[in-house]
């Protein structure tokens, strides 16, 4: 067997050879020359994932932040009117589904192919009861009008520009995109 840290060239590579299999430790991954390789390439993808995340996350709380000083009075507003019921159960659900697939994974690394069958169904039923509780919520919210008007009362959006340059038209401007929303009445 050769030397862990060395690539094995004397050997067929991947694919040649028929069945044999070149001579490697059982932790490295098939597509892996040496132990090296794999961890400098599992090393380069955890760091893409983690700056991923911190674009995404990061990008989410800027925006979070902007929208929060345009209108703080609406966010004052919606925090009294959650239902800290559906989301402390939201919370839980999703945290007992994250747990039940990592275990899932774990146990098929184990080759327990019936506890990972029961774990795969206890993650899908959280997320079932995860879309039944968020549904609930945004009708209730619907219902009671609290969610900000129709997409034509939303300044800056398509169907508001389209609204605007509509009212504008029929009330004989010549330049639609020019007149503002509010110059028009509602």
């Amino acid at each position: 067997m050769a030397n862990v840290t060395e690539s094995v060239s004397a050997e067929p590579s991947h694919g040649e050879g028929g069945d044999e299999h070149h001579a490697h430790p059982k932790f490295l991954q098939h597509h892996f020359d040496t132990p090296a390789q794999q961890f400098d390439a599992a090393k380069l993808g955890m760091w893409v994932f983690i700056a991923t995340e911190i674009l995404m996350f990061g990008g989410l709380f800027v925006a979070y932040g902007i929208f929060r000083k345009l209108d703080a009075q609406t966010f004052f507003d919606a925090h009294h009117a959650l239902n800290r019921i559906m989301g402390a159960s939201n919370t839980i659900v999703l945290l007992f589904s994250s747990l039940t697939a990592a275990l899932a994974v774990r146990s098929a690394q184990l080759g327990k192919r019936n506890q990972t069958s029961i774990l795969l169904v206890v993650t899908i039923l959280c997320a079932c009861a995860f879309l039944v509780i968020n549904t609930s919520s945004t009708t209730t919210s619907w219902k009671t009008g609290f969610c900000r008007g129709t997409a034509s009362d939303t300044p800056g959006s398509a169907a508001a520009v389209s609204t605007t340059a509509r009212r504008c038209r029929s009330t004989g401007y010549p330049r639609a995109p020019t007149c503002s929303s509010r110059s028009t009445s509602r």
